[in-house]
């Protein structure tokens, strides 16, 4: 419990945000995949460059390591299925 104690300080310092800034940026994760929030959290440290392999067993890294996976796949369906103008501007933003 305290590695993972340690591993969300490590977030916060590392990426320079608040319990509150990593509670958004799980959901918004976890709107795109239904990922358990721990897993969530996980990703954005590793995301924002915490070396997680310290804090977490060889169970827990392979089932982040599979959640990312499904994760980076949505992502880029995502991003592939946002059509944008020749201007670069996303065309549901004009």
């Amino acid at each position: 419990m305290a590695a993972k104690r340690d591993l969300l300080a490590a977030l916060r310092e590392k990426a320079k945000i608040t319990d509150r800034g990593i509670r958004k940026r799980r959901e918004k994760l976890q709107r795109l995949v239904p990922i358990p929030t721990d897993i969530a959290t996980y990703i954005l440290a590793h995301r924002a460059g915490v070396p997680i392999r310290r804090f977490l067993d060889d169970a827990t890294l392979a089932s982040v390591s599979s959640w990312e996976a499904q994760l980076a796949q949505k992502e880029s369906r995502q991003q592939a299925a946002t059509p944008t103008s020749p201007r670069g501007v996303s065309a549901k933003h004009v």
